[in-house]
């Protein structure tokens, strides 16, 4: 042992590091010494707080939050709202292009019989024609 600035201290080996470690009297007594943390760590938060964020619950706001509010939420109420009105909205939408397909359909039938009614009065205009010349050769 050796004495240092009034103190009896001994010379240890860490187990770990094997490097020497002087130990004074308290901590020989069974006191362990304090130990602190740098300023640095505790701003940055180190590996450990970054951990317990993740393991925070997350409040989803339909389920968690809303019953701890007292009556009801105008958020949720503007939401369903809206809601109510983008499906009003996909309905009409939905009403009008099944009106726009049945107008296309019918304007094709139309165009159909309108070619159907050109080739028969063009059959009947030939058939005229065919008549009255057969009538001038007999």
């Amino acid at each position: 042992m050796e004495e240092v600035a009034g103190e009896a201290a001994e010379v240890r080996t860490n187990v770990r590091s094997e490097s020497p470690m002087r130990m004074t009297s308290a901590t020989t007594a069974g006191v362990p010494p304090s130990l602190t943390v740098s300023a640095s760590f505790r701003e940055s938060g180190g590996k450990g707080s970054s951990r317990r964020r993740g393991v925070r619950p997350s409040f989803d706001a339909d389920n968690d939050f809303v019953p701890f509010l007292h009556g009801s939420d105008p958020v949720k109420l503007e939401l369903t709202r809206l809601e109510n009105e983008v499906r009003d909205k996909d309905r009409e939408l939905g009403e009008a292009q099944a009106e726009i397909k049945a107008l296309r359909m019918s304007e094709r039938l139309r165009e159909k019989a309108c070619e159907e009614i050109r080739a028969l009065a063009s059959k009947t205009v030939v058939m005229k024609l065919f008549a009255v010349v057969l009538y001038t050769i007999l």
